[in-house]
């Protein structure tokens, strides 16, 4: 039992991507973590991350045993990544991961319709020099600087072949 987590910088492409798989994959759901982060608003994310990450994962499972396709997004590494793989495997199933990695200089210049903060802009900073984001450790890496959106879903799709096969 397998789902996807695109993981990627802020401004990487990730709900953009899940958006689009989400269409090619007839039985999928794209879970937005952003939007569970919204449940608690007014909390610090440190205080949270940890709720939201299992969160997401719980409704994994739910809709794995629905016979869905889960499509998750939101940014993981260090001991975030760490937390997620205990936690998949502990309910026993398997995130197959997708890290978008655009340069750093693409990821904090505005694209498509999305204005970056100041704030947005310090975060993806700190995630490329401080959390190694651009470095992932496992998974599949995809450099999505300079490709469209087609190119990179087409890219996922020949990596996850086998396990979209049931849900197309």
């Amino acid at each position: 039992m397998k789902f996807i987590w695109i993981s990627g910088s802020i401004n990487s492409g990730k709900s953009t991507v899940a958006t689009a798989l989400n269409k090619k994959i007839k039985k999928s759901v794209n879970i937005e973590c952003d939007t569970l982060r919204h449940f608690a608003t007014y909390e610090n994310l440190d205080n949270v991350i940890d709720f939201i990450l299992e969160d997401s994962i719980d409704l994994a499972k739910k809709w794995i045993e629905r016979g869905y396709l889960p499509i998750i997004t939101w940014p993981v590494y260090g001991e975030g990544l760490n937390k997620m793989i205990s936690y998949s495997k502990k309910l026993s199933i398997e995130p197959v991961i997708i890290n978008l990695i655009p340069s750093k200089e693409t990821a904090k210049h505005n694209r498509g319709e999305r204005e970056l903060t100041e704030k947005e802009i310090n975060r993806i900073e700190y995630m490329y020099e401080v959390k190694n984001i651009g470095k992932p450790v496992m998974g599949l890496s995809i450099d999505n600087t300079t490709q469209t959106v087609d190119e990179t879903v087409k890219e996922v799709m020949n990596y996850i072949e086998g396990i979209a096969k049931p849900y197309l």
